[in-house]
């Protein structure tokens, strides 16, 4: 059977809970929706419906890549990708963005060999809070624009994950961790 499957970087548990904390004061008072704090990641490849034997051979080959370590920046929640015409609330990332790309290129050279296009738009590094249901309800967030979270940590990790969708939203699931 078929998984729903992508390749990202998680965000730090601690982190998480800080980034819920702040979204309490107003998550109630807007209708997005909303991305429940366990889920909170950077999407590195979205890789759609596979097969079980192309995770195994997917694991196989992204086990093999190897860059150092680098730090990423949570921060300044923004409109994505642009205020006129928003689709997501995120979390800008900055930090060592030169590492981040050669590691999202490494994993696209690796899955482009084993048959999954390449993504014809470009790699805009970002943490989904939101998905903007109602264009009415943007302007609501505009006070908490530009809110600095401030909060660096090392990437010493990716990971296969493996997404199941249900009426409550998606559950997501581990299928391997990649070590740098």
């Amino acid at each position: 059977m078929p998984s729903r499957c992508f390749i990202s970087i998680n965000v730090p548990s601690e982190f998480k809970k800080k980034i819920s904390e702040f979204e309490q004061e107003f998550i109630k008072k807007i209708q997005f929706n909303w991305v429940v704090p366990e889920n909170l990641h950077l999407t590195l490849k979205f890789l759609n419906e596979i097969e079980s034997d192309q995770i195994a051979a997917l694991k196989k080959t992204l086990n093999t890549i190897k860059i150092e370590s680098f730090s990423l920046i949570l921060e300044k929640l923004i409109l994505f990708p642009s205020p006129a015409s928003p689709r997501v609330l995120c979390i800008d990332l900055q930090g060592e963005l030169k590492q981040l790309q050669s590691l999202k290129k490494e994993i696209d050279k690796h899955c482009l060999v084993l048959g999954f296009p390449a993504e014809n738009r470009g790699f805009s590094p970002h943490i989904t809070l939101a998905r903007i249901k109602k264009l009415g309800e943007v302007k609501k967030v505009y006070p908490y624009l530009n809110h600095d979270f401030a909060l660096d940590f090392k990437v010493s990790s990716f990971v296969l994950m493996s997404s199941i969708l249900t009426r409550e939203g998606s559950q997501y699931e581990v299928l391997s961790e990649f070590p740098l």
